[in-house]
């Protein structure tokens, strides 16, 4: 698992990255050499979200406030990759409750997807019961709609239509895949 890990302050998750680590997780951050908080535009490296990332994980105390250093969960956001909070400084977090604090980031980003194209349909197939489904994958996305006139002739429009939505919601998605599937209204 690729986990984009941000910190409210430097140095505040030392011992939550090491165990991460420790049980196999591909932990990245965002910050540069300077403690900045973005190194692509820092020194120029390049950015952790161009490679498929399954979880940004802010680690900030309860009584904290956001901190320019989270400024990653914000760009994981727009790359639609699952965002949850932790704080670093508990210390009874496993790895299996980071991923399932991922787990409600990831229904949350699909729902939305998901709410986003079948409003995109709604206006393209007046009157048609329509269902959608979207499961976000490494790279981008897997769209099933449901359609109860899901003849040939209308399957490329929908298509059309779906992909557009999910490419104005995700723009970063490389890959977005659509199924459209007969229903029964």
């Amino acid at each position: 698992m690729r986990i984009l890990l941000t910190e409210s302050s430097p140095g505040s998750a030392v011992t939550l990255r090491e165990v991460l680590g420790a049980h196999g997780c591909d932990v990245v951050t965002c910050t540069d050499d300077r403690d900045g908080p973005c190194r692509a535009i820092g020194s120029g490296q390049a950015c952790p979200l161009d490679v498929p990332t399954d979880l940004a994980l802010v680690a900030r105390r309860p009584d904290e406030t956001d901190t320019l250093f989270e400024m990653g969960a914000v760009c994981a956001e727009r790359h639609r990759v699952p965002v949850a909070h932790i704080d670093p400084t508990v210390g009874r977090w496993t790895v299996a409750d980071i991923v399932a604090e991922g787990a409600g980031g990831l229904d949350r980003a699909e729902a939305a997807c998901a709410a986003v194209v079948r409003a995109a349909l709604s206006s393209a197939m007046p009157g048609d019961a329509v269902t959608v489904e979207a499961h976000r994958t490494a790279d981008g996305w897997q769209i099933q709609v449901g359609a109860s006139d899901a003849s040939s002739s209308s399957r490329g429009t929908v298509a059309n239509r779906a992909s557009s939505a999910v490419r104005a919601h995700d723009p970063f998605a490389k890959v977005i895949d659509v199924a459209i599937v007969r229903i029964d209204a």
